[in-house]
């Protein structure tokens, strides 16, 4: 934990197999590419970026390995689909429990409604983001929705929590 007066951890949460989702190989350099600037600018901001996803762990090391995640410090949090709902309320908690850092305090990226519905619940900021063809979806409630997830400004609503 955080002494008086320091700033507590943030960490910004988004699922693995969006990284690597939509359109082919074509598709999927682009949304990567996108993901990226904004990947970036959140370590900018201070927060750490963590990846979850309930891809066999094999599978997961594997695309974290072909996207080069090591390089910008992201860590991955596996969740056994079995034993939690995903994407549920408690595995956007872990996570950024996984960070040491608080919900109130971090963000997630989401590209489909019902990892925004929980990431809220979770209690975390969110920028929704989806591919094309999921932006139709509902994701009432988002702080942003952005048509890339590479148009994120860096600030939120400017509530202070910034």
């Amino acid at each position: 934990m955080s002494a008086k007066g320091e700033s507590l951890p943030r960490a910004f949460v988004f699922e693995l197999a969006d990284l690597a989702a939509g359109g082919g190989k074509a598709g999927a350099a682009k949304r990567w590419a996108a993901a990226e600037k904004l990947l970036n600018k959140m370590v900018e901001l201070g927060y750490l970026p963590v990846a979850v996803t309930d891809l066999p762990e094999a599978e997961a090391q594997a695309l974290a390995e072909k996207l080069e995640l090591a390089r910008l410090s992201v860590r991955v949090h596996w969740v056994d689909a079995e034993k939690r709902k995903f994407p549920g309320v408690a595995v956007w908690r872990e996570a950024v429990r996984a960070a040491e850092a608080s919900p109130r305090t971090s963000a997630a990226w989401v590209t489909r409604s019902a990892s925004c519905r929980a990431a809220i619940a979770a209690g975390l900021r969110v920028i929704a983001a989806p591919p094309p063809e999921r932006s139709a979806e509902d994701f009432c409630g988002a702080d942003i929705f952005l048509d890339s997830p590479a148009d994120f400004s860096g600030s939120f609503s400017g509530d202070g929590r910034d």
